[in-house]
C-alpha cells in the first residue's frame, strides 16, 4: 500500500514558506523569551491552522487519488495480467484436451482398424481352414482308395503265396514226419543195440576177468618159481609174454568197466591222505619186468620232500599205470621212463616222460578223446586209458595235459589239488 506522510512532517516547510508568504497582517513571528514563561512554543493564530489544515487535507485526498489511483492501476494490471495467465493456461489445457481427444480418437479408430483386420483375418483363415480341410479330406479319401487297392492286390497275392507254402509247408512236413518216423525207428532199435551191447560189454567184461585172472596168477607164479631160473630162454620169454598179455587184457577190461561205471555216473571215489613220492615207487614195481625185457631204464626222481595230498588210491594208482604202460608200450629200446613229482602253492604235478616218437601238436587234444585210437592203423588198444584217465584226474579237481620236449619224447602230466 501507498505509504502516507504524518501530518508533522509537513509543517515545517510549509509552514515557514506560508508564514513568510503571507505575514501580512503582521503577525508576531518572534517567539516568546521570557525564561519564566512555560510556554515557549509558537504561537499561531486559529485562522491560520484551519487553512493549513485545509491544505493539508486538499493535500491528502490529492495524495489518496493517486494512491486509489495507483492501487486501482495496479489491480487492473494484474487482473489483465492473471486473466492473460488465466486464458494462456485454459487455452493450453484445451489445446491438450483437444490433442487427448485427437489422440484417443485416432486410438479409437486404430482400434477399430485392428478389429476390422482381425474379423477380416478371422474369415480369411476361417476360409483358410475350410480349404485345408477339404483338401485334406480330398487326400484322405484318395490316399485310403490307394491304400484299400494296395491292400486288396497284397491280400490276393498273400493268399496265393501262402496257399502256394502251405502246399510246400504240408509236403516238406509230411516227409519230415516220415523221415522223423524212421529215425524214431532207427534210434529206437539203435538204442535196444547200444543197450544190448552194453549189456554183452559188461557181461563179457566181467566174464574174462575171471579166466584172464587166473591166467596172470600162473604166470606170476611160474616167475617166482625156484624152477624159473633153470628154464632156458625161451620158455622165460613166454611166461613173461602170458603175464604182459594178461595184464594188457585186465587193463582194457577195467578201461570199459570204468567207461560203464562213468556212463552211469556211478564213479565213487574214495579220498584220502597219501604220499605221493611212495604211490609212485608202488606204481613202478608193476612195470619193472616189461622195462628190463625191452631195455629200458624206468626210475623216478625223489621229491625234495615229502608230499601228502588227499585223493583216492586207487584210482590214481590206474592213471599212474596207464601213462606209466604207454609210455613203455611207445619207448624203443635203449630209452628210458622217469616218472617226477612237483609241487607249487596250489597243487602238486606228477609227469611221466618219456623218449618215444612224441606227439604230433593236432594230436594233443585229440588223445585224451574217447575211443580215439578206433580208426587208426597204428592203433595200440581202443583209446579208453587216456580218456579214463582224464575223467578220474578231473573228478579229482586236478587237470591232465601233454607237452613235447626240445630234445623228443613226450611228457604226460596231471595234477591234483594241495
Amino acid at each position: 500500500m501507498l505509504s502516507l506522510p504524518r501530518m508533522g512532517t509537513l509543517f515545517p516547510a510549509n509552514l515557514t514558506y506560508s508564514l513568510l508568504v503571507n505575514n501580512k497582517h503582521g503577525v508576531n513571528m518572534k517567539p516568546n523569551k521570557d525564561p519564566k514563561s512555560t510556554d515557549n512554543k509558537l504561537s499561531i493564530p486559529k485562522p491560520f491552522l484551519d487553512q493549513e489544515r485545509g491544505y493539508t487535507d486538499d493535500s491528502l485526498d490529492a495524495e489518496r487519488g493517486k494512491t486509489d489511483d495507483s492501487l486501482l492501476d495496479l489491480r487492473r494490471k494484474t487482473e489483465q495480467d492473471t486473466d492473460a495467465k488465466v486464458s494462456s493456461d485454459r487455452r493450453k489445457a484445451d489445446t491438450t484436451r483437444t490433442q487427448m481427444r485427437i489422440t484417443r480418437d485416432q486410438k479409437y479408430s486404430a482400434d477399430i482398424q485392428v478389429q476390422n483386420q482381425r474379423i477380416v483375418d478371422d474369415k480369411s483363415m476361417r476360409k483358410e481352414r475350410v480349404q485345408v480341410d477339404e483338401a485334406i479330406e480330398a487326400e484322405r479319401a484318395i490316399k485310403d482308395q490307394i491304400l484299400s487297392e494296395f491292400l486288396h492286390q497284397e491280400r490276393e497275392e498273400t493268399d496265393v503265396n501262402l496257399s502256394k507254402e502251405r502246399a510246400q509247408t504240408d509236403k516238406v512236413f509230411l516227409k519230415s514226419t516220415n523221415q522223423l518216423n524212421e529215425q524214431v525207428i532207427l534210434h529206437a532199435k539203435a538204442k535196444a543195440d547200444v543197450a544190448t551191447r552194453d549189456e554183452l560189454l559188461a557181461i563179457v567184461s566181467h566174464d574174462l576177468r575171471n579166466p584172464i585172472g587166473s591166467v596172470l596168477s600162473c604166470a606170476d607164479m611160474l616167475l617166482e618159481d625156484p624152477a624159473y631160473a633153470a628154464l632156458g630162454t625161451d620158455l622165460k620169454y613166454w611166461i613173461e609174454l602170458i603175464k604182459r598179455n594178461a595184464e594188457t587184457s585186465l587193463r582194457l577190461i577195467s578201461d570199459i568197466l570204468d567207461m560203464e561205471r562213468i556212463a552211469e555216473g556211478k564213479l565213487e571215489l574214495r579220498l584220502r591222505a597219501h604220499n605221493i613220492s611212495e604211490i609212485i615207487n608202488e606204481s613202478l614195481q608193476p612195470f619193472v619186468h616189461v622195462a628190463a625185457a625191452n631195455q629200458i631204464r624206468l626210475t623216478s626222481l625223489p621229491a625234495e620232500k615229502n608230499i601228502s595230498v588227499r585223493f583216492d588210491l586207487d584210482r590214481i594208482t590206474q592213471v599212474l599205470s596207464n601213462l606209466i604202460g604207454n609210455a613203455l608200450k611207445f619207448t624203443p629200446k635203449g630209452g628210458s621212463v622217469v616218472v617226477s613229482v612237483g609241487q607249487t602253492e596250489v597243487e602238486s604235478i606228477i609227469s611221466v616222460t618219456d623218449t618215444g616218437p612224441g606227439i604230433p601238436e593236432d594230436q594233443k587234444e585229440k588223445i585224451f578223446v574217447r575211443y580215439s585210437q578206433i580208426g587208426n592203423k597204428n592203433r595200440n588198444g581202443i583209446g579208453l586209458g587216456l580218456f579214463i584217465s582224464k575223467t578220474l584226474i578231473e573228478s579229482h579237481n586236478g587237470r591232465i595235459w601233454v607237452t613235447t620236449p626240445v630234445e623228443g619224447g613226450s611228457v604226460f602230466h596231471f595234477s591234483l589239488p594241495n
